[in-house]
Formats: structure tokens, sequence, C-alpha cells
């Protein structure tokens, strides 16, 4: 039930569906006064350019990205400090549109920098393990599962499989924070760090909270610019909606798991 909320609200918290909504909204209207006809497919052209302009997509992405401060501590050549039990790599990394699909080289999407965050402290042995978590959009015996396509990609990258667990199940934040919190109880992991996208940190961070596993954050594939020093283009372009419509996307899920307890 939440997976199909999760996803009737991506439909309904995209600007360019509202703006389809208003276009229809006005080919329909049949009641006086007539200038409503002409008034709402104005408003839509306007919803599609304000958030198609880079100033407005980096207003609604830059407060996601300033809350995100890593908290993992690494040691290094002169350091004693001891390696992680686990590195959590949370999904979100393959395109799902390939979920569906034939298995074969992955898809990866924008978020791929958590994967080489992943691969980095593996390899330099900043932690033992490393923990996978992410399921396939719709359980389907037939869909890609993530988890799985990451872990042999870190394979391919030289990671022994011995150190490479799958959680398969997960399909959302919630879900990777209490399946992390059965792996390690079960595993006995007592110090874990986490790696996931700037953008994504209030949600992943509350998610884990409320569901009582403490872990450390390395936060990656950071995108925002400093407006004092870059002003943003306003011509519209579809990269910048596509931004805008994630931002909105992620503070809206936000508020939906804390109300749902989910967050804290």
């Amino acid at each position: 039930m939440f997976f199909a909320l999760s996803k009737l609200l991506d439909v309904l918290l995209s600007p360019l569906v509202w703006a389809m909504l208003l276009l229809f909204a006005g080919a329909w209207y049949r009641q006086p006064p007539a200038r409503w006809r002409r008034f709402l497919p104005l408003v839509s052209l306007l919803v599609l350019y304000v958030f198609s302009t880079e100033p407005v997509a980096a207003a609604l992405w830059r407060p996601l990205e300033q809350q995100a401060q890593d908290t993992a501590r690494f040691g290094g050549a002169s350091d004693a400090r001891a390696p992680y039990d686990a590195v959590i790599l949370l999904g979100g990394v393959v395109e799902e549109q390939a979920m569906s699909g034939p298995e074969g080289q992955p898809m990866l999407n924008d978020n791929v920098e958590r994967l080489h965050e992943t691969w980095r402290i593996l390899r330099e042995n900043h932690a033992r393990e490393a923990l996978l978590s992410g399921g396939s959009p719709t359980a389907r015996p037939t869909d890609v599962v993530e988890a799985r396509v990451l872990a042999r990609t870190l394979e391919r990258w030289g990671v022994d499989r011995s150190r490479i667990i799958v959680d398969d199940r997960a399909q959302n934040t919630w879900e990777n924070a209490t399946q992390s919190l059965a792996f390690a109880r079960s595993r006995g992991w007592r110090r874990i760090v986490a790696v996931t996208s700037a953008f994504h940190a209030r949600r992943a961070m509350a998610c884990y909270r409320a569901a009582g596993l403490e872990v450390d954050w390395v936060f990656v594939d950071r995108r925002a610019y400093d407006p004092a020093r870059k002003s943003g283009s306003w011509l519209p372009r579809a990269e910048f909606l596509r931004t805008s419509e994630r931002a909105i996307r992620e503070r809206v899920g936000y508020w939906i798991y804390r109300a749902r307890g989910m967050a804290r």
C-alpha cells in the first residue's frame, strides 16, 4: 500500500503534471467568465517555465544538501582507529527503467557516486564488509534486483565477494533502515558507516534514527551551487525541471515519513 502511494505521489508531485492539469482544465472549462479558458493555459506555461529554470531548481535543491554534514571518521596511516564493521550503501543507484528489463550491463543513474564512495571505503579498508540495500521496484520475480546488480559491479571492480552482503528486499528508505538494523544485529556490527546522496540526507538520517540504528554518515553527489558565486540560467531546461521535481518529492517524502512515524 505504501509503495503504491509513493508511486502515485511521484506523479502528483511533478510540476509537469501540474502544468498538464492546468492546460486540460483550461481546455475543458465551459462556464463563464470565458477569460478563465485563456488564463489557465497561461498559468500552465508559467509553471513549466518557473520550475525549468536553474535558479528556482537550485533554490529548491540547495537546502536539502545544506543539512548533509559528514560524521564518518576514517583512520589514516598515522591513525590507529579500527575500520568500520560495515559500510551500508543505500539503494537508488540503478535506473528504475532498467530494473524491469533483462540483466546485463547495469544502467546507473545520477546517484552513482554512492557506489563509487562505497567502493573507495572498501578498497582502502575503512570497512570490513558492505551491505548493499536495494530491492526491485515491484518485487516481481522477473525484475532485476538492484542490490545484486551493485554486488556484481563491486566484484568486477575487485572487491572480494565474501565482503559483500546483499539486502534485496528494501524498496524505500524506511526499509533500508529496518533491514540494516536486522543485519547489524545478526552480524554483531557495532561501528557502521552509511553512504547516500547529500539531497537524501535528512530523510535517511531520520529513518535510521526512527529505526533505532546509530550510524555514521558519508554524503556524496553534491550538486548545489553557491548563489554568491553563480547566478544561474533563466533559460528553461528539462534538466532543471527534473531537479525541481526531485527536490519537491524529497521534501514531501520526508514529511510523509514523519507523519507515519518512520522518521524522526
